[in-house]
Parts: C-alpha cells; sequence; structure tokens
C-alpha cells in the first residue's frame, strides 16, 4: 500500500482491510480529545438513519410486499449469517423500488444500507478515561 497525502499515520499502519466485497471497517477521528463524544455521536447518528429507513419501510410496504419488511424489522442480525441474509433482504428491496420516483423510495434507497447491522467501536488512549472523570467531577464540583 503506497501512502497518500491524506494518510494519516494510523490508518497507514492499519492491519485493517476490506473483505472480496469491498466491505471492511471504516476509519475516523475527532481533531479534538473528545473520543468518547466523537464515537456516541456517530453511534446517534447511525442510530437515526436506521429509525428513518424503518420508517420509510413501513411507508412503502405495499409496494415491496409485507412479509420483505415484516423480514427486515424482525429478523436477527447478531451472526454472520443473520447479516448476510439481512444484506440480501436489502438488496431485494433497493430492486423493488428502484422504479418509483417517490421522495419516499429515493431516501430509502439512500439508506438502506443502514438496515445492515453496524458497529461503532471506540479506541482511545491512557488519557481520554481521565478527561472525562474530570469533566463530570468538575461539572459536579461547579454545582456545589
Amino acid at each position: 500500500m503506497k501512502p497518500s497525502v491524506n494518510c494519516t499515520p494510523i490508518a497507514f499502519f492499519s492491519t485493517y482491510t476490506s473483505n472480496a466485497e469491498g466491505r471492511g471497517p471504516a476509519w475516523s477521528n475527532s481533531l479534538f480529545e473528545d473520543n468518547a463524544e466523537f464515537g456516541l455521536g456517530m453511534r446517534l447518528a447511525l442510530d437515526q438513519r436506521v429509525d428513518y429507513a424503518q420508517e420509510l419501510l413501513r411507508r412503502l410496504a405495499s409496494q415491496m410486499g409485507e412479509r420483505l419488511v415484516s423480514e427486515i424489522l424482525e429478523r436477527e442480525q447478531s451472526t454472520e449469517a443473520g447479516i448476510a441474509s439481512q444484506r440480501q433482504r436489502v438488496a431485494e428491496v433497493k430492486r423493488l423500488i428502484a422504479g418509483l420516483t417517490s421522495n419516499d423510495a429515493r431516501d430509502l434507497i439512500a439508506i438502506a444500507d443502514g438496515l445492515v447491522r453496524k458497529s461503532v467501536w471506540l479506541l482511545g488512549g491512557d488519557g481520554w478515561p481521565m478527561t472525562s472523570a474530570l469533566a463530570d467531577w468538575s461539572t459536579s464540583s461547579a454545582r456545589g
């Protein structure tokens, strides 16, 4: 791998890669020390996208089939097999609504991949837990 101008040292030396389908970990980091809040924001953003995608699924259920929608909403995704099955169901949804011109269909196509379970991992050095503890302490001390 050749380093690019925008490649950070952490990303350059990472041992993670993508699989044959092009899937793998995504990397992001905050400019600031608040790693925990940054990660929480990423998780909350993903959760909002999932909620919106599920709402759109329900709105478009009559055009995709109630059974497919209920499988997407209810099937487990705690194993690799469950996640792979969900990816197939999401691909079917995208195929079924590809020709629709409504705003709901357009939005769902754009965020449908969010219906497949994602993990957010927060990695930090030895200082960020202490920073959070001190912030909590100073906030509670200021209140008396």
